[in-house]
């Protein structure tokens, strides 16, 4: 009988369950949002198409890249090796747009 009794208690689901269940959903759904823009990222990398690439080689290349392009993009612009330092050393400010297709 107290077998019985143990398997009822087991069975009903308390406060904290709900809280660990709701906790583990949010977490795995945080999860799918952060690989799908990885993903997202990674399809716009050049020479970045290894369908099991780990995350941390993916954001080292992506890095990587943003680092090629501010330089082109000084370089376009006459900031590199120039002594008018009209923009010295431009890097844009982080988590703004910018239009590169000017």
């Amino acid at each position: 009988m107290e077998d019985g009794r143990a398997l009822r208690r087991m069975s009903i689901p308390t406060r904290r369950s709900r809280s660990a269940d709701f906790h583990n959903f949010s977490e795995r759904r945080r999860r799918d949002k952060i690989n799908e823009k990885l993903k997202a990222l990674q399809e716009l990398l050049p020479n970045c198409t290894k369908v099991h690439t780990d995350k941390v080689s993916m954001l080292d290349e992506a890095i990587d890249y943003l680092k090629s392009l501010q330089l082109q993009l000084q370089e376009q612009r006459g900031v590199v090796g120039s002594s008018s330092g009209h923009n010295g050393g431009w890097i844009p400010e982080r988590n703004s747009s910018y239009n590169f297709m000017e």
